[in-house]
């Protein structure tokens, strides 16, 4: 993945890193916070601390910003940033907040959540249906794993009944494939 491609997914590619810091930092900008928490995350042009990305995306997130949220509950549930052990309910609360705030990648993440509900202790039950029904949010938005989990829930029979032809219409809007 090319840093410019990686900028893009924030529409900030324009935008250098000290601005993003001063967006960040002194206008309080969510946008920024999550664009620069990615940066300092992944060692974007600027040294790799992913505690200080988890504190950006965790200011992001106190202001609404659904990014922010889905990024912070990813770091509470793989442990970046954090210092702390992995927190699958604060995942889990992040990840359904921003899934139903219209975020695509949680909407994705919240469908897996309900299809492994049961082996990864989210849920009481799995529910295939309910997994399905959040793919599907996340696919109609271009979503390329959402795309890919729809056609995988056509193919298999996966909270749906098994349909080749829809699973096909799905398949061509994937990129790249």
């Amino acid at each position: 993945m090319s840093e410019e491609f990686e900028y893009d997914i924030y529409q900030l590619s324009h935008v250098h890193v000290d601005e993003l810091i001063h967006l960040a930092y002194d206008k309080n900008d969510a946008e920024a916070q999550c664009a620069l928490g990615y940066c300092y995350e992944n060692g974007i042009e600027v040294d790799q601390d992913k505690e200080k990305a988890f504190h950006l995306y965790e200011m992001a997130a106190q202001q609404g910003e659904a990014n922010g949220i889905y990024n912070m509950g990813v770091c509470l549930g793989f442990a970046i940033g954090t210092g702390k052990e992995r927190d699958a309910q604060g995942w889990l609360t992040n990840i359904r907040r921003a899934a139903e705030m219209g975020f695509a990648p949680a909407q994705n993440d919240y469908g897996w959540a309900w299809e492994c509900a049961k082996d990864r202790g989210f849920f009481d039950k799995k529910d295939e249906q309910e997994a399905f029904k959040w793919y599907l949010k996340s696919a109609k938005q271009d979503h390329q794993t959402g795309i890919r989990n729809v056609v995988r829930c056509y193919e298999e029979g996966i909270g749906v009944q098994k349909n080749p032809e829809e699973a096909e219409k799905w398949r061509i809007r994937l990129k790249d494939e």
